[in-house]
């Protein structure tokens, strides 16, 4: 096919795939209807709160849905069925699915400190939604790939490296623009429900605070920082064009505001903060889960990770990695037979005894480790009840995995029941409010105990202080116990 007819044939899917967009009534590359963008939206919700469990606070949920929908009611696509999901983690996170699903973390619910920053959050979220940002993102990786292939056909492949920069820089070059829109969007829905529209930029500060910790944090904890906000954004006070976008919104605002602090306030007070006892909690390098009466320890220079599915465990130097997986007995009679189950294949080793639980111990190769290579594996299956526990510890030689089995077999013998102290950690930490009496001081209300490391720093995060402010005579505030 010569090269005219790809052209037509390129410009034949642009023109289909256009749109007129909700908010600015432009045309926009996108490849799917709105009930596709719903249905979409349907599908990947239930896979959502798999990751991410709704919280467990029917009056917060309907507080949150509230906001939500009057923001809604004032928004480009009201005719939308919007869902708002207060879901169980403290991920900082707020996030959006084409359709209008939208979800809030309680972790970032807690550094939030009134109502309005609340409906702000939401209203950026919403924006993102009526504006299409989703579906168009998806739109334009569709295309760049036929525009790749297309390309690839017409000029024997002399442009392959030409159209995969191309293509990088027009899905990522969406970031920071999208993100402005969605701040301008927001700004636009709270000043139309009666809210100060600049609590957006208030929203945007506690986000890039956030971050601004994260790099004291990541230092102490030898790891990379976190971006929370953006693409290349400064610090909301100095990044003129977010306060511009923000800012037009003012024309929108009939009068006098209330931003609901003390609303907000009484209706997170008690909710969990960090991790939660339905999930399992870590603190001093030791695992502790109430439900499923459970706790494991990590062996020196080990750390846990926690995920819905798995611990994950590694060792200081990432030559080793295990995982701790339970799943249901079911109809396997042993910890032999619960392993060859997951293997897929016979195995052999060594029946073990740990803490009056039966169990069995093997040694396998992985076809594929963390490393990306064939390597070997030490698997240990507990038996207690009708659960079965499964350790599997993974390195890249024999020898080094030699060198780790005295260390994983002492985090394999440290799982056991809770005891009551075992019980006391595995309780959840909650918000709890209190006023500032005289002159107390952050410091002094800093409980090293619930916030652990940069205890002073953490408080203040959560109060609006960050960084070095301290709170007004009888201020209401946020404390951790």
């Amino acid at each position: 096919m010569g090269k005219r007819v790809w052209w037509v044939f390129v410009l034949a899917v642009l023109l289909a795939g256009c749109a007129v967009n909700p908010v600015t009534g432009d045309r926009d590359l996108v490849l799917m209807s709105e009930q596709q963008e719903i249905a979409l939206g349907a599908s990947q919700h239930s896979a959502v709160l798999q990751q991410y469990p709704i919280y467990d606070d029917p009056a917060l949920q309907a507080y949150v849905d509230g906001i939500g929908q009057a923001i809604v009611a004032q928004s480009h696509r009201s005719n939308l069925p919007f869902t708002f999901s207060v879901v169980d983690s403290a991920d900082i996170n707020a996030f959006a699915l084409p359709g209008g699903y939208i979800y809030i973390t309680r972790g970032i619910m807690a550094y939030l400190n009134s109502e309005a920053e609340l409906a702000g959050v939401l209203g950026h979220e919403v924006g993102h939604v009526t504006a299409r940002h989703g579906v168009r993102q998806q739109s334009a990786q569709g295309v760049t790939g036929v525009l790749g292939a297309v390309l690839a056909a017409s000029t024997d492949g002399a442009y392959n490296d030409v159209i995969s920069a191309g293509s990088q820089a027009l899905v990522s070059g969406y970031g920071r623009s999208h993100e402005l829109e969605a701040d301008r969007l927001g700004a636009e829905y709270l000043a139309n429900t009666g809210r100060n529209p600049e609590r957006m930029i208030d929203v945007v500060r506690v986000l890039k605070d956030q971050e601004l910790f994260d790099l004291e944090l990541a230092a102490l904890e030898g790891r990379e920082p976190r971006r929370y906000h953006a693409l290349f954004a400064t610090h909301p006070d100095n990044d003129k064009r977010l306060q511009e976008v923000i800012r037009a919104a003012n024309r929108f605002v009939a009068g006098a505001t209330d931003d609901g602090r003390d609303r907000y306030l009484d209706m997170i007070d008690g909710m969990v903060f960090g991790e939660s006892e339905a999930q399992g909690i870590i603190r001093n390098n030791a695992f502790y889960h109430l439900p499923m009466d459970l706790t494991v320890r990590a062996a020196d220079g080990w750390t846990i990770q926690n995920s819905p599915t798995r611990l994950l465990f590694v060792n200081a130097d990432q030559t080793g990695v295990m995982q701790l997986t339970a799943r249901a007995l079911g109809d396997a009679t042993s910890a032999r037979a619960v392993q060859q189950e997951l293997v897929g294949a016979p195995v052999s080793g060594r029946e073990v005894r740990v803490n009056g639980m039966r169990g069995y111990e093997s040694r396998i190769t992985l076809p594929k480790t963390p490393w990306n290579q064939p390597g070997p594996a030490l698997v240990t299956t507990l038996i207690r009840e009708d659960q079965a526990f499964t350790f599997l510890a993974a390195s890249q030689s024999d020898a080094q995995l030699g060198r780790l089995i005295p260390e994983v077999r002492r985090m394999v013998g440290s799982l056991n029941r809770l005891d009551a102290a075992g019980r006391a950690q595995a309780r959840a930490r909650r918000l709890s409010l209190q006023r500032v009496t005289g002159n107390q001081s952050i410091q002094s209300l800093a409980d090293t105990d619930a916030l652990g490391q940069l205890a002073v720093q953490r408080l203040r995060l959560l109060n609006g202080l960050y960084p070095d402010r301290e709170p007004a005579a009888r201020q209401l505030i946020k404390v951790v116990r």
